[in-house]
């Protein structure tokens, strides 16, 4: 018996054979981290963590009535992740949106990798000239003002033109200010 050969429509389907086992290996992880989160919280069994809920992993202080809640995005990657894709990703400034919603309190909005996560650090060397020195951060939990100034301030920068300028948009305020500076007459 011979097999049926694909007609040209068929050959140009391409078949993704990694997608399956990225997001279900992404989701393990996601489990794992929430099983971690569970057991670390034993002791205050008052609480419920939710997995893609509002973010990746959702922590609710009250399992009826929840006032604090913190959010977490989790990320993978074969080495390390650097701080400039999760600013291009806008990884940071999702979590920071969460901080609009006025329905509860935020206790933490955490970035969780399954790797270490690298920043590149500008300074300037004994000549003068502009550097960039790489840092890796390997520890459980890195508080975010322990990061170099200069990353603080970028991560700042970056969500301040995105949230401010949306606000801006939406304001529309050129029409309130047009023709300030020119008075005729």
């Amino acid at each position: 018996i011979m097999a049926r050969q694909p007609n040209d429509e068929e050959k140009k389907v391409a078949i993704d054979k990694k997608s399956g086992s990225l997001a279900y290996n992404r989701l393990d992880m996601q489990l794992s981290q929430t099983l971690h989160m569970a057991i670390e919280l034993y002791d205050n069994l008052n609480y419920l963590l939710v997995p893609d809920h509002d973010d990746d992993i959702t922590l609710f202080d009250d399992d009826t009535n929840p006032e604090v809640v913190s959010y977490y995005q989790m990320k993978t990657n074969e080495e390390s992740i650097s701080i400039d894709t999760a600013i291009s990703e806008d990884w940071l400034a999702k979590l920071y949106e969460q901080l609009s919603n006025p329905k509860w309190l935020i206790d933490e909005l955490g970035l969780i990798t399954n790797c270490p996560l690298k920043l590149k650090v500008p300074y300037i060397d004994k000549n003068g000239k502009n550097r960039k020195k790489e840092k890796i951060y390997t520890v459980d939990k890195t508080p975010f003002l322990n990061f170099d100034p200069a990353v603080v301030k970028k991560i700042k920068e970056d969500i301040a033109k995105k949230y401010f300028m949306d606000a801006w948009l939406m304001a529309k305020p050129d029409s309130l200010i047009e023709g300030i500076g020119e008075h005729h007459g």
